[in-house]
Protein backbone atom coordinates (compact mmCIF):
# COMPACT_ATOMS: atom_id res chain seq x y z
CA UNK A 1 0.00 0.00 0.00
CA UNK A 2 1.26 3.47 -0.87
CA UNK A 3 -0.34 6.84 -0.24
CA UNK A 4 -2.15 8.46 2.68
CA UNK A 5 -2.35 5.49 5.09
CA UNK A 6 -3.92 5.84 8.54
CA UNK A 7 -4.69 3.42 11.37
CA UNK A 8 -7.87 3.16 13.42
CA UNK A 9 -7.42 0.51 16.07
CA UNK A 10 -10.95 0.84 17.48
CA UNK A 11 -12.38 -0.62 14.26
CA UNK A 12 -9.33 -2.78 13.44
CA UNK A 13 -8.93 -0.76 10.25
CA UNK A 14 -6.24 0.64 8.01
CA UNK A 15 -7.45 3.44 5.74
CA UNK A 16 -5.93 4.35 2.41
CA UNK A 17 -7.23 7.76 1.37
CA UNK A 18 -7.31 8.42 -2.34
CA UNK A 19 -7.76 11.59 -4.37
CA UNK A 20 -11.27 12.95 -4.07
CA UNK A 21 -13.70 11.92 -6.76
CA UNK A 22 -16.02 14.84 -7.50
CA UNK A 23 -18.99 12.47 -7.49
CA UNK A 24 -18.42 11.82 -3.78
CA UNK A 25 -16.85 15.12 -2.68
CA UNK A 26 -17.92 16.14 0.84
CA UNK A 27 -16.17 17.52 3.88
CA UNK A 28 -15.75 13.98 5.20
CA UNK A 29 -16.92 11.44 2.63
CA UNK A 30 -18.37 8.19 3.92
CA UNK A 31 -18.21 6.48 0.54
CA UNK A 32 -15.97 3.44 0.62
CA UNK A 33 -14.31 2.54 -2.66
CA UNK A 34 -12.93 -0.79 -1.46
CA UNK A 35 -13.06 -2.82 1.75
CA UNK A 36 -10.89 -5.92 2.05
CA UNK A 37 -10.24 -8.09 5.06
CA UNK A 38 -6.99 -9.82 5.91
CA UNK A 39 -5.60 -11.86 8.76
CA UNK A 40 -1.87 -10.95 8.77
CA UNK A 41 -0.45 -14.34 9.72
CA UNK A 42 1.67 -16.59 7.52
CA UNK A 43 0.00 -20.02 7.73
CA UNK A 44 -2.74 -19.25 5.20
CA UNK A 45 -3.16 -22.95 4.36
CA UNK A 46 -4.21 -23.85 7.93
CA UNK A 47 -7.81 -22.70 8.20
CA UNK A 48 -8.16 -23.76 11.83
CA UNK A 49 -5.39 -21.50 13.11
CA UNK A 50 -6.18 -18.69 10.66
CA UNK A 51 -9.69 -18.47 12.08
CA UNK A 52 -8.17 -17.45 15.44
CA UNK A 53 -6.16 -14.53 14.01
CA UNK A 54 -7.45 -10.98 14.48
CA UNK A 55 -8.82 -9.56 11.26
CA UNK A 56 -7.84 -6.23 9.72
CA UNK A 57 -10.06 -4.11 7.48
CA UNK A 58 -8.19 -2.52 4.57
CA UNK A 59 -10.40 0.36 3.49
CA UNK A 60 -9.86 2.63 0.51
CA UNK A 61 -11.93 5.82 0.45
CA UNK A 62 -11.76 9.39 -0.89
CA UNK A 63 -9.71 11.94 0.98
CA UNK A 64 -11.85 14.59 2.75
CA UNK A 65 -11.79 18.21 1.65
CA UNK A 66 -10.79 21.37 3.49
CA UNK A 67 -8.47 19.78 6.05
CA UNK A 68 -11.35 18.36 8.06
CA UNK A 69 -10.23 18.08 11.73
CA UNK A 70 -11.45 14.48 11.87
CA UNK A 71 -8.85 13.66 9.23
CA UNK A 72 -5.78 14.09 11.40
CA UNK A 73 -2.61 12.27 12.34
CA UNK A 74 -1.63 11.78 15.96
CA UNK A 75 1.70 10.26 14.92
CA UNK A 76 3.27 10.94 11.54
CA UNK A 77 5.89 8.38 10.50
CA UNK A 78 8.54 8.98 7.87
CA UNK A 79 9.29 5.24 7.64
CA UNK A 80 7.06 2.55 6.11
CA UNK A 81 5.08 0.11 8.24
CA UNK A 82 4.79 -3.67 8.34
CA UNK A 83 1.62 -5.02 9.96
CA UNK A 84 1.69 -8.60 11.27
CA UNK A 85 0.21 -10.80 13.97
CA UNK A 86 1.96 -12.66 16.76
CA UNK A 87 -1.11 -14.78 17.43
CA UNK A 88 -1.65 -18.28 16.10
CA UNK A 89 1.01 -20.75 17.20
CA UNK A 90 3.13 -18.12 18.92
CA UNK A 91 4.31 -19.70 22.16
CA UNK A 92 5.90 -22.62 20.32
CA UNK A 93 9.51 -21.75 19.49
CA UNK A 94 9.40 -23.54 16.13
CA UNK A 95 6.46 -21.45 14.99
CA UNK A 96 7.87 -18.29 16.52
CA UNK A 97 10.80 -18.60 14.12
CA UNK A 98 9.13 -20.29 11.16
CA UNK A 99 5.88 -18.30 11.09
CA UNK A 100 7.18 -15.07 12.57
CA UNK A 101 10.84 -14.12 12.91
CA UNK A 102 12.14 -15.59 9.62
CA UNK A 103 9.22 -14.19 7.56
CA UNK A 104 9.73 -10.84 9.31
CA UNK A 105 13.38 -10.95 8.26
CA UNK A 106 12.41 -11.76 4.66
CA UNK A 107 9.81 -8.99 4.53
CA UNK A 108 11.74 -6.24 6.30
CA UNK A 109 15.44 -6.75 5.64
CA UNK A 110 15.60 -4.61 2.50
CA UNK A 111 14.35 -1.58 4.45
CA UNK A 112 17.71 -1.51 6.26
CA UNK A 113 16.02 -0.95 9.66
CA UNK A 114 14.04 2.07 8.44
CA UNK A 115 10.68 0.39 9.03
CA UNK A 116 8.06 0.39 11.79
CA UNK A 117 6.55 -2.88 13.03
CA UNK A 118 2.84 -2.70 13.87
CA UNK A 119 1.89 -5.81 15.82
CA UNK A 120 -1.54 -7.37 16.21
CA UNK A 121 -2.11 -9.68 19.19
CA UNK A 122 0.90 -8.07 20.82
CA UNK A 123 2.55 -9.94 23.71
CA UNK A 124 4.97 -8.26 26.10
CA UNK A 125 6.77 -11.55 26.69
CA UNK A 126 7.31 -11.95 22.93
CA UNK A 127 8.85 -8.49 22.73
CA UNK A 128 11.14 -9.25 25.67
CA UNK A 129 12.17 -12.57 24.13
CA UNK A 130 12.86 -11.28 20.63
CA UNK A 131 13.63 -7.63 21.32
CA UNK A 132 17.32 -8.04 20.48
CA UNK A 133 16.41 -9.59 17.12
CA UNK A 134 13.83 -6.90 16.35
CA UNK A 135 16.40 -4.20 17.07
CA UNK A 136 18.50 -5.64 14.23
CA UNK A 137 15.57 -5.23 11.85
CA UNK A 138 14.08 -1.90 12.92
CA UNK A 139 15.30 1.33 14.47
CA UNK A 140 11.84 2.02 15.89
CA UNK A 141 9.88 0.59 18.83
CA UNK A 142 7.08 -1.79 17.79
CA UNK A 143 3.51 -0.49 17.97
CA UNK A 144 0.83 -2.43 19.82
CA UNK A 145 -1.94 -1.95 17.26
CA UNK A 146 -4.94 -2.88 19.39
CA UNK A 147 -3.91 -1.01 22.54
CA UNK A 148 -2.76 2.20 20.85
CA UNK A 149 -5.79 4.42 20.11
CA UNK A 150 -3.75 7.05 18.26
CA UNK A 151 -3.99 7.53 14.52
CA UNK A 152 -0.65 6.50 13.03
CA UNK A 153 0.02 7.82 9.54
CA UNK A 154 2.31 6.27 6.94
CA UNK A 155 3.05 6.78 3.28
CA UNK A 156 3.92 3.13 2.67
CA UNK A 157 2.77 -0.08 4.36
CA UNK A 158 2.95 -3.85 3.97
CA UNK A 159 0.21 -5.95 5.57
CA UNK A 160 1.34 -9.50 6.35
CA UNK A 161 4.65 -11.32 6.04
CA UNK A 162 6.27 -13.39 3.30
CA UNK A 163 7.01 -17.04 4.05
CA UNK A 164 9.05 -19.27 1.74
CA UNK A 165 8.94 -22.73 3.33
CA UNK A 166 9.65 -24.46 6.63
CA UNK A 167 12.61 -22.65 8.27
CA UNK A 168 13.68 -21.61 4.79
CA UNK A 169 14.86 -18.49 3.00
CA UNK A 170 14.83 -18.80 -0.79
CA UNK A 171 17.59 -16.41 -1.83
CA UNK A 172 16.20 -16.21 -5.37
CA UNK A 173 13.02 -14.75 -3.89
CA UNK A 174 14.65 -11.99 -1.82
CA UNK A 175 15.60 -8.52 -2.95
CA UNK A 176 19.30 -8.84 -2.15
CA UNK A 177 19.73 -12.64 -2.43
CA UNK A 178 19.80 -13.19 1.33
CA UNK A 179 19.99 -16.77 2.56
CA UNK A 180 19.52 -18.56 5.85
CA UNK A 181 23.23 -17.89 6.48
CA UNK A 182 22.52 -14.16 6.35
CA UNK A 183 19.70 -14.69 8.83
CA UNK A 184 22.08 -16.58 11.09
CA UNK A 185 24.48 -13.64 10.83
CA UNK A 186 21.74 -11.30 12.02
CA UNK A 187 21.04 -13.60 14.97
CA UNK A 188 24.75 -13.52 15.76
CA UNK A 189 24.68 -9.72 15.79
CA UNK A 190 21.64 -9.74 18.07
CA UNK A 191 23.21 -12.10 20.61
CA UNK A 192 26.85 -11.09 20.51
CA UNK A 193 28.99 -13.71 22.28
CA UNK A 194 29.59 -13.27 25.98
CA UNK A 195 33.01 -13.77 27.57
CA UNK A 196 34.21 -17.39 27.30
CA UNK A 197 32.62 -19.81 29.75
CA UNK A 198 33.96 -23.05 31.14
CA UNK A 199 32.87 -24.93 28.03
CA UNK A 200 35.00 -22.72 25.77
CA UNK A 201 38.35 -23.06 27.53
CA UNK A 202 39.53 -26.24 25.82
CA UNK A 203 39.67 -24.98 22.27
CA UNK A 204 41.38 -28.09 20.92
CA UNK A 205 38.45 -30.29 21.93
CA UNK A 206 35.22 -30.07 19.95
CA UNK A 207 32.06 -29.35 21.88
CA UNK A 208 28.72 -31.16 21.83
CA UNK A 209 25.55 -29.69 23.31
CA UNK A 210 22.77 -32.07 24.34
CA UNK A 211 19.26 -30.61 24.42
CA UNK A 212 17.71 -32.14 27.50
CA UNK A 213 13.98 -32.57 27.96
CA UNK A 214 11.57 -34.43 30.20
CA UNK A 215 8.53 -36.53 29.40
CA UNK A 216 8.08 -39.27 26.80
CA UNK A 217 10.65 -37.75 24.44
CA UNK A 218 13.48 -37.57 26.96
CA UNK A 219 16.84 -39.22 26.32
CA UNK A 220 16.74 -41.93 28.98
CA UNK A 221 20.48 -42.61 28.83
CA UNK A 222 21.45 -38.93 28.80
CA UNK A 223 24.14 -39.24 31.49
CA UNK A 224 25.90 -42.25 29.86
CA UNK A 225 25.68 -40.40 26.53
CA UNK A 226 27.42 -37.35 27.99
CA UNK A 227 30.12 -39.49 29.61
CA UNK A 228 30.75 -41.37 26.37
CA UNK A 229 31.04 -38.11 24.42
CA UNK A 230 33.59 -36.86 26.94
CA UNK A 231 35.49 -40.13 26.73
CA UNK A 232 35.83 -39.94 22.95
CA UNK A 233 37.11 -36.37 23.05
CA UNK A 234 34.25 -33.88 23.33
CA UNK A 235 33.54 -31.15 25.80
CA UNK A 236 29.90 -31.69 26.73
CA UNK A 237 27.21 -29.23 27.77
CA UNK A 238 23.75 -30.47 28.71
CA UNK A 239 21.31 -27.66 28.00
CA UNK A 240 17.87 -27.69 29.61
CA UNK A 241 16.01 -24.73 28.07
CA UNK A 242 12.89 -23.59 29.90
CA UNK A 243 10.13 -21.26 28.67
CA UNK A 244 11.76 -18.37 30.55
CA UNK A 245 15.35 -19.13 29.48
CA UNK A 246 16.77 -16.11 27.66
CA UNK A 247 17.48 -16.69 23.99
CA UNK A 248 20.93 -15.18 24.47
CA UNK A 249 21.73 -17.97 26.96
CA UNK A 250 20.62 -20.63 24.50
CA UNK A 251 22.47 -18.93 21.66
CA UNK A 252 25.68 -18.72 23.70
CA UNK A 253 25.54 -22.46 24.43
CA UNK A 254 24.70 -23.63 20.92
CA UNK A 255 26.73 -21.17 18.84
CA UNK A 256 29.91 -22.35 20.57
CA UNK A 257 29.16 -26.02 19.81
CA UNK A 258 30.28 -28.25 16.98
CA UNK A 259 27.50 -30.81 17.42
CA UNK A 260 23.93 -30.53 18.70
CA UNK A 261 22.01 -33.62 19.84
CA UNK A 262 18.31 -33.62 20.62
CA UNK A 263 15.03 -35.48 20.31
CA UNK A 264 12.61 -34.26 17.65
CA UNK A 265 10.52 -31.36 18.92
CA UNK A 266 10.23 -27.58 18.81
CA UNK A 267 13.51 -27.07 20.69
CA UNK A 268 15.40 -28.47 17.70
CA UNK A 269 14.67 -25.11 16.06
CA UNK A 270 17.68 -23.81 17.96
CA UNK A 271 19.92 -25.55 15.42
CA UNK A 272 19.64 -22.17 13.65
CA UNK A 273 22.14 -20.92 16.25
CA UNK A 274 24.87 -23.38 15.23
CA UNK A 275 27.83 -21.96 13.38
CA UNK A 276 28.20 -23.03 9.73
CA UNK A 277 29.82 -26.44 9.35
CA UNK A 278 28.40 -27.84 12.59
CA UNK A 279 26.46 -31.11 12.82
CA UNK A 280 22.98 -31.94 14.09
CA UNK A 281 21.89 -35.32 15.43
CA UNK A 282 18.10 -35.55 15.65
CA UNK A 283 16.66 -38.52 17.53
CA UNK A 284 13.41 -39.42 15.79
CA UNK A 285 10.76 -41.15 17.94
CA UNK A 286 8.39 -43.65 16.36
CA UNK A 287 5.63 -41.93 14.42
CA UNK A 288 7.42 -38.61 13.95
CA UNK A 289 9.36 -39.43 10.78
CA UNK A 290 7.40 -37.09 8.51
CA UNK A 291 7.58 -34.11 10.86
CA UNK A 292 11.25 -34.69 11.63
CA UNK A 293 12.14 -34.79 7.93
CA UNK A 294 9.85 -31.93 6.90
CA UNK A 295 10.80 -29.47 9.62
CA UNK A 296 14.45 -30.26 10.33
CA UNK A 297 15.65 -32.44 7.45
Amino acid sequence: MKGDIRTQSSSSSIFLYTSVNSKHSTDFPSHVEKDERIRPYTRKWETSVMSTIDELHLISKPKPLNNNPRHKCDVMHDAPAIFFSTGGYTGNVYHEFNDGIIPLYITSRHYNKKVVFVVLEYHNWWLMKYGQVLSQLSDYPPIDFKSDPRTHCFQDAVVGLQIHNELTIDSSNTQFNESILDFRGLISQAFKPRPPNKFQHHKKRPKVVVLSRTGPRSITNENPLAKLAQKVGFNVQVLKPKPNTELSTIYNAISTSDVMIGVHGAAMTHFLFLKPGSSVIQVVPLGTDWAAETYYG
